[in-house]
């Protein structure tokens, strides 16, 4: 026989705790940064970067909310322009980087794969020329498992195009 302890915690058991204010270093602590250049971030800092999940305004009305890693928009977010304009997906070093959807204001929708704030894929199409996304890597993109025969049947469908 097993017994099962389920222990549950207050959420502000997990939560930072709130930046100090009278020194201008942040350090693995919630709290809101005003910049020069009239962006705001508002989250979590580590090491005085912005790091983990936060929101970031920035003073032409764009804003970013999502995971950072060491200051930079790294990881799943959303990018919202000022413009009417939506991306929602993946990010690495500040750029839209792996599986995303971006919206225009007029309508229409790129769904597929970005490669430094390229769109490379559709969801339904080939790679696009000049793209230095190998195939392997592309087909890990796009969820297939590396042994796998739809892995291998993947390779060379985009090997062959």
């Amino acid at each position: 026989m097993v017994t099962l302890f389920l222990t549950t915690y207050p959420l502000e058991a997990f939560a930072l705790p709130s930046c100090s204010y009278s020194s201008n270093y942040f350090d693995n602590c919630y709290g809101m940064k005003d910049y020069d250049n009239g962006d705001q971030y508002i989250s979590d800092f580590q090491n005085n970067e912005k790091h983990g999940n936060g929101h970031y305004r920035y003073s032409n009305g764009d804003q970013y909310i999502g995971e950072f890693f060491e200051g930079v928009r790294t990881g799943h977010g959303q990018y919202f322009y000022s413009n009417g304009d939506t991306y929602e997906g993946e990010m690495l070093n500040g750029e839209f980087h792996g599986r995303g959807k971006y919206v225009y204001s007029d309508g229409r929708v790129e769904t597929g794969v970005w490669e430094y704030n390229i769109y490379i894929i559709s969801d339904n199409d080939k790679p696009k020329k000049n793209s230095t996304i190998s195939s392997m890597e592309l087909c890990e993109t796009l969820g297939f498992s590396k042994g796998t025969a739809e892995f291998r049947k993947c390779v060379l469908e985009v090997m062959k195009n």
